[in-house]
Formats: structure tokens, C-alpha cells, sequence
């Protein structure tokens, strides 16, 4: 952008910064010393990058904690669910089988129940199987929901 009277001439000109002062103390200080100060930055950067790569990788190829109950938490939420879905909570009765990987849970209902729990074309036990398997990710395990007679 040029003014109107100039040709060439920038509208806005650079900010001048005044140049640092030598002073006696800044003086003291050699290349060397400023130098080296970049260098340690970066080192303790790089230090601090390996030690969360190494912590991240240790939690991602650790195997489950063997104190946590296979399925334990999926089958609190399997009951939960269960429970509020049926007419007859009372009946509901959840039983884990360990596995390979995690736990087979077999879910009792009352026979009344039972079409509730599977739904229209078993959408409702689908939708049910996808919240008990986020469940035991979390637990870093896998989850299969079985409807027992």
C-alpha cells in the first residue's frame, strides 16, 4: 500500500527497536556461556519427551491388574442395565465365566422379560453389548453378554 503523493513509499513503516546496550555486566558473559544455555534447554526437553514416551508404552503393554475381578465391573453394569430394563428386577442374575481374554457374562431374566431384554429384532441386547464391552475396556479386558433360559 502506498500513499497517495508517494510512489514507492509504504504506508506503515518498520517499528525501530533501539539496539541492546552493552552494559558492564552483560560484558561478563561469553559466547560460549550463552551458547550452551539453548543446548541444556533441549536436553531437558528431550529428557522429559522420553520419559512420558517410556511411561505411556509401559501402560499400554502391561497386561490387566491381576487383583481386578474378571468382569467385574462390566457385570455391575450388565446388572444395572438389566434391572432397569425388566418388569421383574428381582429375577435378574448375572453370572461371569473367566476367558481367554475377559469374561463371559450369562445374563438371567425372568421368561416374561425376556423378549423386553432382547427388544425388536435384538437391538436392545445389542445396544446393551456395546455399553458392557466399553465397560470392560476400561478395565483393558473384553466382555461377551449371553442371554441364558
Amino acid at each position: 500500500m502506498t500513499q497517495t503523493g508517494d510512489t514507492g513509499a509504504p504506508l506503515f513503516a518498520e517499528p525501530q527497536f533501539p539496539s541492546p546496550s552493552t552494559e558492564e555486566g552483560d560484558a561478563d558473559l561469553s559466547v560460549a556461556e550463552t551458547a550452551s544455555v539453548p543446548e541444556t534447554v533441549e536436553a531437558a526437553d528431550s529428557d522429559a519427551d522420553a520419559q512420558v514416551l517410556t511411561s505411556s508404552e509401559n501402560e499400554e503393554d502391561s497386561e490387566p491388574d491381576p487383583n481386578l475381578i474378571p468382569g467385574g465391573r462390566s457385570k455391575d453394569v450388565l446388572e444395572f442395565l438389566a434391572r432397569q430394563l425388566v418388569e421383574d428386577p428381582d429375577a435378574v442374575e448375572v453370572d461371569v465365566v473367566p476367558a481367554k481374554v475377559g469374561a463371559k457374562l450369562l445374563l438371567k431374566v425372568a421368561p416374561e422379560d425376556m423378549g423386553r431384554m432382547i427388544g425388536r429384532k435384538g437391538r436392545v441386547i445389542q445396544a446393551v453389548r456395546v455399553v458392557v464391552r466399553a465397560a470392560a475396556a476400561r478395565d483393558k479386558t473384553d466382555a461377551v453378554v449371553e442371554i441364558v433360559d
